[in-house]
């Protein structure tokens, strides 16, 4: 039996029942957060941290999280611009 929620995950991506973005965009900026954080107790350490490393980390753990779903984001945005721009207008 399907239940009533205000937003579900689909394919990693969380939809709100109005197509609101705001809770994927503020779940990825706690997932990125957490993830930063952990890379900045990486580049304290003195054993082990090399540019090379720190750069490979961020691209391979940090930025995948920032970017995924911002396609279907920033598809839907520009979708809803074009509508809204396409709506005839009327002078006050």
């Amino acid at each position: 039996m399907l239940q009533n929620s205000a937003s579900t995950k689909y394919l990693g991506v969380l939809l709100d029942n109005t197509l609101n973005w705001a809770d994927h965009i503020n779940k990825t900026v706690e997932k990125t957060n957490k993830r930063l954080a952990l890379m900045k107790r990486l580049a304290e350490v003195t054993w082990g941290r090399t540019t090379d490393t720190l750069n490979v980390t961020y691209n391979t753990y940090i930025t995948p999280t920032m970017k995924y779903g911002s396609e279907i984001i920033d598809r839907a945005n520009r979708a809803n611009l074009n509508s809204t721009l396409n709506q005839p207008r009327t002078m006050p």
